[in-house]
């Protein structure tokens, strides 16, 4: 069975995965965004902010000590 959003992450530090790192242009300048952002409960309001935004897994796992529970993988629609 598979939980809602709010019951599995509420005031829940955790990563989502998008797949492949992006590339964006910001004020003109090509910049790669990395594949994996970490998001953390806002304090005194409902929902998350991404706090940190890398390639390295591992490493934001480490870091926050998250594991692979708390990682979320978004699918491309088929």
């Amino acid at each position: 069975m598979v939980k809602d959003w709010d019951t599995m992450f509420a005031d829940k530090i955790f990563i989502t995965d998008i797949g492949t790192s992006q590339k964006i242009e910001i004020k003109g300048k090509n910049v790669e965004i990395g594949r994996y952002a970490v998001f953390s409960p806002n304090k005194n309001q409902k929902g998350h902010q991404a706090i940190e935004i890398s390639d390295d897994y591992e490493m934001l796992c480490k870091k926050y000590k998250i594991t692979s529970d708390y990682t979320c993988v978004v699918e491309k629609p088929s």
